[in-house]
């Protein structure tokens, strides 16, 4: 298994139709990744709703953040998770 984006969100390449697994802490998730011509894809709103856990566990202050500024983190997140699968 190979962490690529961080301690808390790790990504294991599994054969195609497995699922995803959760295992041992809320936050740390196992994610299928679908190769199509040498892309990854990932589900964003997982990964919105691993921040969300891990904020939660972590007693970090998440309040007030509406959707949209929810949408723009995911987004960063995800664009800096591609940027290290390639």
């Amino acid at each position: 298994m190979v962490s690529r984006f961080s301690d808390y969100v790790k990504y294991e390449p599994l054969s195609s139709g497995a699922k995803r697994e959760i295992v041992n802490k809320r936050y740390y998730h196992y994610y299928d990744l679908v190769s199509d011509d040498d892309r990854k894809i990932i589900d964003a709103r997982d990964l919105l709703t691993d921040l969300e856990r891990f904020v939660e566990d972590n007693h970090l202050d998440f309040r007030g953040i509406d959707n949209t500024i929810k949408g723009k983190i995911s987004r960063i997140l995800l664009d800096e998770l591609l940027k290290t699968t390639d």
